[in-house]
C-alpha cells in the first residue's frame, strides 16, 4: 500500500513542477517586447542630408548586419556626417564597430555594414550626427533603430 501511495506522491509532484513551468517560462512564446523601430525605413534630416535606412539584413554566421543608406545632400558642399552604432540603448555606451562604404558606385547610396553583431541582440541604434554647412556649431542628431524582428536573416556570405 505504501509504494502505491509513493508513486503517486511523485507523480503529483512531477505533474505540479511540469505545470508550474509550463505556466510561468516564455520559452515558447513569441517575443512580446515593444518593437524597437524608429525612423528605420523613414525618409529624416540630419543636417544637409536627408536620409533613408532601410533593408537591413542579419547574417548570424558572420555575425553582421548590413543597412542601405539613402543619401541625399540639400547643399552644395555638405559637412560630412558621422556614424556610430550602438548595441541597445545609446545610453549604455556599447558601441560597435562598422564599415560604411559606397554602394554600386553611386555616391547617392552608401552600405553600413556592422560587426560583431551578437546573435541574442534586441536591436541596434544607428545615431547619425551631421553639422549643418551653414551654421557648423548646428548639429543635428537622428537615432535609427533595428529591431532584430525587422532585419531579414540570411545565411550566405554577402559579397
Amino acid at each position: 500500500m505504501k509504494s502505491k501511495n509513493k508513486r503517486y506522491v511523485i507523480l503529483t509532484v512531477i505533474i505540479l513542477v511540469g505545470l508550474s513551468f509550463f505556466f510561468s517560462t516564455k520559452y515558447w512564446l513569441p517575443d512580446d517586447r515593444a518593437i524597437e523601430n524608429s525612423n528605420y525605413n523613414e525618409s529624416f534630416s540630419a543636417g544637409d542630408w536627408t536620409l533613408h535606412v532601410g533593408d537591413a539584413q542579419y547574417d548570424k554566421a558572420q555575425s553582421k548586419l548590413y543597412c542601405t543608406i539613402n543619401q541625399m545632400s540639400q547643399a552644395t558642399s555638405p559637412k560630412q556626417y558621422h556614424i556610430t552604432v550602438f548595441l541597445g540603448n545609446p545610453k549604455l555606451n556599447n558601441t560597435l564597430s562598422y564599415v560604411l562604404t559606397e554602394k554600386n558606385n553611386d555616391p547617392d547610396n552608401a552600405y553600413l555594414e556592422v560587426k560583431n553583431v551578437p546573435t541574442d541582440y534586441y536591436y541596434l541604434t544607428v545615431e547619425i550626427t551631421a553639422p549643418e554647412s551653414l551654421n557648423p556649431t548646428n548639429i543635428d542628431k537622428a537615432d535609427i533603430q533595428v529591431d532584430y524582428r525587422v532585419a531579414t536573416r540570411i545565411s550566405a556570405a554577402k559579397s
